[in-house]
């Protein structure tokens, strides 16, 4: 019998049966989503943090860099190239607004682009305020005395924003006051600020105004109010730019409607009162809607419109 080389044989037993030599195969992979990430400045440490979500479709994390201009974003480059779902962006300027870009390498090597999906952050060696964060009603900082706190407005030139609020809230007895004020560093009598009441509209500050909150409810509560930049007061109108701005929110004390305390409770009994000589604007007003909570401003300057009590509900 004739002998025929062990591959010719099996070749020749593959073509009779039908069957396909094996090929190489390529593994199939999820493509990477698109992905935008948190940054978080004003750390005090001269970085910005970043962090973004893990993708099983990526095989390295790419973060793009750019800064933004009077007339857009300038150049980006790549700051950060690898595998983690974090980084701290120690290359950083004081007073630079920054944009960033998270580009992904898919597992097959190629890479994706996301030029729409970017983040903003701020340079600044400023550090935040120990009451973070309290940026919404639930979390919302309780005031018993006085707190300092920072709150900025940046705006970049795509209109863009980096911004924030303070929240604060004050366990009032029933049918008793809290009265305090909200003072901003070097600013003189003007101020940075408004303090906003949910569904209630906002209260203009000045340095000396005094706002009394009045619990007008069957049982003790928490009335909550929230601090907010004038934007105009942080950046031009129609400008890019921004900063950083610092005040003390001071809780004066807890009384009686009238601003006696006969039967209420101070929250700093060591305190003194920091317009002896001022008066109710309206002593002999009326609280055209007796239920629920009203806030009334009171001051050395007194706005009429603003001396009528709102109800918040």
């Amino acid at each position: 019998m004739k002998n025929y080389p062990a591959f010719f044989i099996v070749v020749l037993c593959i073509g009779l049966c039908g069957c396909d030599l094996p090929t190489k195969t390529t593994a199939n992979y999820s493509e990477p989503f698109f992905d935008v990430v948190s940054t978080d400045s004003f750390r005090g440490d001269g970085t910005i943090g970043l962090n973004w979500r893990t993708d099983k479709g990526t095989d390295s994390y790419i973060v793009m860099r750019g800064t933004d201009g009077i007339y857009g974003v300038n150049d980006f480059s790549e700051v950060y190239n690898g595998s983690e779902t974090s980084w701290f962006d120690a290359g950083i300027e004081t007073d630079i607004r920054y944009v960033y870009r998270l580009d992904k390498r898919n597992k097959n090597g190629k890479l994706v682009g996301q030029e729409t999906a970017i983040a903003v952050g701020v340079g600044k060696d400023t550090e935040i305020d120990r009451n973070e964060p309290n940026n919404s009603k639930n979390t919302a900082t309780l005031l018993n005395t006085s707190k300092r706190g920072t709150v900025y407005f940046f705006r970049f030139s795509d209109g863009r924003t980096l911004s924030d609020t303070d929240w604060f809230k004050i366990k009032v007895p029933q049918s008793k006051a809290a009265s305090l004020r909200v003072i901003e560093d070097n600013a003189g009598l003007r101020s940075s600020f408004y303090i906003a009441v949910p569904g209630k509209g906002n209260i203009s500050l000045t340095a000396d105004t005094v706002v009394r909150i009045t619990n007008e409810s069957f049982s003790d509560s928490y009335i909550y109010l929230e601090i907010c930049p004038v934007t105009d007061e942080f950046v031009e109108p129609d400008s890019s730019g921004g900063t950083i701005r610092t005040y003390t929110i001071i809780l004066d004390s807890i009384g009686d409607t009238d601003g006696s305390d006969p039967g209420g409770t101070d929250p700093d009994p060591g305190g003194t009162d920091p317009d002896p000589g001022g008066t109710d604007p309206d002593p002999g007003g009326t609280d055209p809607d007796p239920g629920g909570l009203t806030l009334i401003r009171v001051g050395q300057i007194p706005i009429p419109e603003e001396q009528i009590p709102i109800r918040v509900p």
